[in-house]
């Protein structure tokens, strides 16, 4: 399962016909902007919860528990962008609805981002960085896999 903070369902997208609804003047939120900042070297800005974010986090995870029946569950948190403050809110979350959690941001807090990602018009991850990524999680895995694969205990 995969859980994306940035969009809520049936209030940001419909489940039904996968279209995504623009949250703010999509002029703005283009590529053309990202484009302008990468070529002036601004920083991403740090992503900040309001309290009703945080409640909904909160209870994608209260519902992940339920529907999988309170099995060991783990979340793995993927971002280039290293924010110490953002990560400890989902562990925060994480941890109080009885989940692990790995944090794969910190490998890249010193990288040149540039190296990482698609292009300069598209900043999701490209092939090195999802290596990474899941080397961290493969890593974790192996150092947990009693825990992991135990029956019957969280």
């Amino acid at each position: 399962m995969c859980f994306n903070d940035n969009y809520i369902p049936n209030i940001d997208f419909n489940l039904n016909k996968f279209v995504i609804k623009p949250k703010k003047n999509v002029f703005w939120d283009s590529y053309l902007k990202k484009f302008i900042q990468i070529r002036l070297g601004s920083k991403p800005k740090k992503v900040t919860y309001n309290n009703s974010q945080l409640k909904y986090i909160d209870n994608q995870f209260k519902t992940l528990a339920k529907k999988t029946n309170n099995s060991k569950i783990l979340i793995f948190y993927m971002d280039l962008n290293y924010d110490q403050i953002r990560i400890n809110y989902i562990q925060d979350l994480a941890v109080k609805n009885n989940f692990q959690f790995v944090e794969s941001s910190s490998f890249f807090k010193d990288k040149n981002l540039k190296e990482y990602i698609l292009n300069e018009l598209d900043s999701h991850p490209n092939g090195l960085a999802n290596t990474d990524f899941a080397e961290i999680l493969n890593n974790h895995i192996n150092k947990n896999k009693d825990w992991l694969f135990q029956k019957n205990k969280k």
